[in-house]
């Protein structure tokens, strides 16, 4: 008896400095070891023990439901014959951004604790638990880990203190509690509605609550979750998932409560029933904004001034930013004196007053489609047929002026004598709002992410973002004009001008014929018929207008010149007439779905697109396969580069093949609710947009950039196939 008292404590003893046999590994910028609550177990007495696992600086691990992307770390325990093991107790986790996704996880370090019970016989000695663990850590990439650890403990008649044992009370202090408050759900199209009976007094502490739900498909984990007090509480409005095909049948998760002064706790929720509300809530409150893109007002402003800066380098902004410099150029003779007068910082002054009134406008007009309840993202007017023959007419009247046809001084020789008596105020206005219009179909990087914020905020922060965006693309000419000198390097105007001229003109008939293909998606062949019969009405009439005024003045006598100048000019204002309406009047929209495109015949390059439709991405997940969605439409520039660069290169269609991915078109060239949705749920506004999903039960999804290569894809492609491999 003395004998087994005495090979307690000395257990006991040599359990504090440290247990036995707890060495820890490290993988995947992880450090993972086994602990132990006790230094001693007891046979038949129940104790905790947990997977302890600390991160490298930046890097995370994910919760029981990991959000956007991600699987949740995994326990498998191997314990000794008779031995028992409950589930992971899951401390609440914090809300992660990461590259426009939500994510929820741990990024400093866990500790996922385990109820063990030992078998009321087990024999005094060292029991010895095993378990496999497997995770993803993640910061800007993703690292598939996995560690088999284990733990010797003695077992004897005494227990004794564990040197983790403050680790372990802090933890169970982050572990959710059962939810003290009444709590209900209703929902209707768009969001579910938690509604919690709150005492008043506990009611003025809280601060913020979000909830985190169990299951990974009912609502969309990057979506604004707007809090609304009430007298019996709150109302949390959730927006809910695009995979849901179908109304929510239960909720379950937790609550993380904010409270003042700061803390922090969570709440178990599950609801079992969430009906459909007849109607929706009326109050603004109420009525959450769609998606937050994870980033703060002010980097938004950021990202849009960049996003500006580099519109002004793609093919759609380049010739009406060359025409202006063109027009700093020709004023080279004048320049002393408009520098001295202010004119020429003016005329830049007037250009990006044109660009941030454009913005304005269009930055108005996303919020009155918001309001409306209808959602539009950037380049949404690409999508009206209406549109795309304004801007074919106004770009073909612009090309006839460049290439030398007329000049606005034979039309209207008072006006054309005052703007140039301003040093070119109008003509600079006019070329900074067909700047933003030219700006529309391209997405450029940090673009898109400051779009996404902005159209989810209030009317002041969207019309603040889009003013730092117009900044950004006026900002070279308003250099340039500030300070002539850098265009030193220009040689001095003279006969180059005019086929550099001709050169901006063969720039802006090309884009002409590229809205002429746009339009062809959208409307039927008799309207481009009768286009082409109005460009051409246009050119006649402004060639006849030209002839006219160049005719000699009559001689005393003789009025055959002067009808014959009438009648010219009778003539040349009905074809301008009758070109600039017939297209209008004759515009038919087309019938039917968008085909998704494939190539004519099939070769190394296909890869065999499918319509987009929320039901076939499920369903392609449900049965486990990967879904590689294209966001495109065929008024965005950056996608023909990316799809004709990238998606048709042969290794990429390739690795599709091979690896058997679900490859689905969504395109946006017409408006289509069901993209704008889900374009909103990955917290954008604007296209190309690349969504990448894994396929397994946790329904990972990785989001690529608006610019992407072959290498780009083909690492995405490999990563994900690493994360299958690791999770199985």
């Amino acid at each position: 008896m003395r004998l087994r008292y005495c090979l307690t404590i000395s257990a006991v003893i040599l359990s504090s400095v440290g247990p036995a046999g707890a060495d820890a590994v490290y993988d995947a910028h992880t450090q993972v070891e086994l602990v132990s609550g006790r230094s001693v177990i007891r046979p038949g007495e129940p104790f905790q023990a947990a997977v302890r696992m600390k991160m490298d600086p930046g890097w995370h691990v994910y919760w029981q439901n990991s959000g956007d992307s991600g699987p949740p770390v995994s326990v498998q325990w191997k314990l000794p014959p008779g031995f028992q093991n409950g589930e992971i107790r899951w401390p609440m986790p914090e809300r992660l951004q990461e590259a426009g996704l939500t994510t929820y996880g741990y990024p400093q370090g866990v500790l996922l604790i385990s109820d063990i019970l030992p078998p009321a016989g087990t024999e005094e000695g060292n029991a010895t638990l095993k378990a496999d663990v497997r995770w993803i850590a993640c910061e800007r990439i993703c690292v598939p880990g996995r560690a088999d650890i284990l733990l010797n403990l003695p077992v004897g008649a005494m227990a004794g203190a564990s040197p983790w044992q403050m680790e372990f009370n802090e933890t169970r202090r982050q572990w959710p509690q059962p939810n003290p408050w009444a709590v209900t759900a209703s929902q209707d199209k768009d969001f579910i509605y938690f509604e919690a009976a709150v005492p008043a007094a506990e009611s003025a502490a809280i601060s913020a609550v979000e909830f985190y739900p169990f299951r990974n498909d009912i609502i969309a984990h990057s979506g604004d979750q707007v809090l609304q007090k009430t007298p019996q509480g709150f109302i949390l409005s959730v927006l809910k998932s695009n995979l849901l095909t179908k109304p929510v049948d239960s909720a379950a998760g937790i609550f993380v409560v904010k409270k003042i002064p700061p803390g922090k706790e969570a709440f178990v929720v599950d609801v079992a029933r969430v009906p459909v509300r007849k109607a929706v809530r009326a109050t603004a409150s109420a009525a959450p904004a769609a998606v937050v893109s994870g980033i703060s007002l002010l980097w938004a402003c950021v990202f849009a001034f960049i996003g500006g800066l580099i519109l002004n380098l793609m093919p759609c902004v380049l010739p009406v930013l060359s025409i202006k410099v063109l027009s700093l150029v020709e004023h080279a003779g004048e320049r002393a004196r408009a520098i001295a007068s202010g004119g020429s910082l003016a005329v830049g002054g007037m250009f990006t007053l044109g660009v941030l009134v454009s913005c304005w406008v269009l930055s108005g007009l996303l919020i009155v489609l918001k309001a409306l309840g209808r959602q539009a993202g950037w380049g949404f007017q690409f999508q009206s047929p209406a549109f795309l023959v304004a801007l074919c007419l106004v770009l073909f009247v612009f090309a006839l002026n460049l290439w030398g046809l007329f000049e606005i001084s034979l039309f209207f020789p008072w006006a054309a004598a005052y703007i140039n008596q301003r040093y070119g105020y109008s003509k600079a206005f006019f070329s900074g709002v067909l700047a933003v219009v030219l700006a529309t179909p391209c997405t450029v990087p940090f673009m898109g992410t400051a779009i996404g914020f902005a159209v989810t905020q209030s009317a002041p922060v969207t019309l603040l973002v889009f003013t730092l965006l117009g900044l950004g693309v006026a900002f070279p000419f308003l250099v340039l004009s500030a300070y002539p000198r850098l265009l030193k390097f220009v040689p001095r105007p003279g006969h180059w001008m005019r086929t550099f001229r001709k050169f901006l003109a063969l720039l802006l008939l090309g884009t002409v014929i590229w809205l002429v293909w746009i339009l062809s998606y959208l409307v039927e062949a008799s309207t481009l018929g009768t286009l082409a019969a109005g460009l051409w009405l246009i050119a006649s009439g402004v060639w006849l207008w030209a002839r006219a005024l160049d005719l000699p003045v009559p001689l005393r006598g003789t009025c055959s010149a002067g009808r014959q100048k009438r009648g010219q000019r009778i003539f040349a204002v009905i074809f301008v007439v009758v070109g600039v309406a017939a297209p209008f009047k004759a515009i038919v929209m087309k019938e039917g779905p968008l085909p998704a495109r494939e190539e004519a015949r099939p070769d190394a390059s296909s890869i065999g697109w499918i319509e987009y439709s929320p039901q076939r991405v499920q369903e392609s997940l449900d049965q486990g396969r990967p879904v590689f969605i294209d966001f495109t439409a065929r008024w965005c520039v950056n996608c023909q580069v990316n799809e004709r660069v990238t998606l048709r290169h042969e290794k990429v269609a390739a690795k599709f093949r091979e690896l058997g991915i679900v490859a689905v078109k969504a395109d946006w060239t017409r408006f289509d609710g069901r993209i704008s949705a889900a374009l909103a749920g990955f917290g954008k506004n604007s296209i190309p947009l690349y969504v990448l999903y894994y396929g397994d039960p946790a329904k990972t999804v990785k989001v690529l950039p608006e610019i992407i290569t072959p290498d780009i894809v083909l690492k995405a492609l490999d990563e994900m196939v690493q994360y299958r491999t690791a999770v199985r």
